[in-house]
């Protein structure tokens, strides 16, 4: 079943959560200011921000762990926060992975798995959800005999054990070391798509966001400004401030007549808005990602009136293993960060102090320049 086929699994309208600023007499700190949210049965769902930005308040909040100041919040069907509503965390169905993992160090992952599931039953549970996450062998065993993958899928198996019908993680892979982070998550990402189990996932990290979610939510201010698929966020993140916090992009100065844009480096063909309409007109930035260039390597200049760009010169070059991150700079001083295969590093195509030739790859959004409402 597509995902546009599936119904609401959690819905969140006008979600509005308040903290007093620590001390006394300081000014009331708003976290979550009007958050609305859906999330379709059966997809995982990213919520994308910066530290401290209101992401885990927003989780503790589904979970009921936290109560908002205003706004409904309906789960399955049922309506669980709203003007006099409040249904406790024990009736709401939800598992919920803490960025701790939050593991009893006394109960070995059996037992943990089975917290919170009663009596037989729970045994059975903790079983099956161990041997969903391919720890039946180790069920014996207390967290600090499990390596730090491994309590990461004990804290999903207890999380899982109650048969909930939406899934919380909480930055789940943040205390992972890169080497194991990688494989821990895609073996998450198996296991919640094989079950069919609708997840919601907050996290600081562009990259885990758009390899794990159906759907990313962009949460910036307590609000969310942008919603969609990775790729949607990737080619257009709506905004000037949004694309600086998503990083890896270039905006360039251009005028625009509403189909292109010219700039330094050429013709831009233009996005339409994401929000709908025409793109704008006049004096505009174009947002041009690193992965959404071109780099012609030993190019020349081409004088007349059908010239072509001008060239730039490649002033630095950051080895990343598989790719190398280039600065180019322009006649107008202006400095272009493009990413290229490692390959053409080895084969001497693109090194500092190259003069080359930069080209968009395809259409780009563009913000009006001086537009505040840009930002």
């Amino acid at each position: 079943m597509s995902s546009g086929a599936r119904r609401a699994a959690l819905l969140l309208e006008g979600v509005t959560k308040r903290f007093p600023s620590p001390g006394t007499g300081g000014p009331v700190r708003t976290v979550l200011d009007g958050v609305d949210l859906e999330v379709r049965q059966g997809t995982c769902t990213a919520v994308l921000g910066p530290s401290g930005g209101g992401k885990t308040t927003l989780l503790r909040i589904v979970a009921g762990l936290e109560t908002p100041d205003a706004g409904r919040i309906r789960l399955a069907g049922g309506e669980v926060n709203g003007p006099g509503v409040f249904v406790p965390p024990e009736r709401r169905r939800v598992g919920f992975v803490f960025q701790d993992y939050a593991l009893f160090p006394h109960l070995t992952a059996r037992e943990n798995a089975a917290f919170g599931v009663p009596g037989p039953t729970g045994r059975t549970r903790a079983r099956e959800a161990l041997r969903l996450v391919g720890l039946e062998d180790v069920g014996g065993h207390r967290p600090h005999e499990l390596s730090g993958g491994e309590q990461q899928r004990v804290a999903l198996a207890r999380a899982l054990a109650p048969q909930p019908a939406l899934v919380l993680l909480d930055e789940p892979f943040s205390n992972l070391d890169a080497a194991l982070r990688a494989g821990v998550r895609e073996e998450v990402a198996r296991i919640l798509s094989r079950l069919d189990m609708t997840a919601v996932l907050v996290t600081h990290d562009r990259e885990e966001a758009f390899l794990l979610a159906d759907r990313v939510v962009l949460l910036l201010g307590g609000r969310v400004v942008r919603a969609g698929a990775p790729e949607d966020l990737a080619r257009d993140p709506g905004s000037r401030a949004a694309a600086r916090f998503l990083g890896e992009t270039n905006l360039l100065p251009a005028e625009s007549d509403g189909k292109r844009a010219v700039s330094e480096i050429g013709p831009v063909e233009l996005l339409a808005p994401w929000t709908g309409g025409a793109p704008p007109t006049g004096r505009v930035e174009v947002l041009l990602p690193v992965d959404g260039l071109l780099v012609e390597p030993f190019a020349e200049e081409r004088p007349g009136p059908s010239a072509a760009p001008p060239l730039a010169k490649l002033v630095r070059a950051a080895f990343h293993g598989a790719f190398q991150l280039l600065e180019a700079r322009l006649p107008s001083g202006r400095i272009l960060k493009v990413r290229s295969p490692a390959r053409e590093l080895w084969q001497g195509l693109l090194s500092p102090g190259q003069s080359v030739r930069i080209r968009p790859a395809g259409p780009a959004p563009a913000y009006p320049r001086g537009d505040p409402d840009a930002d």
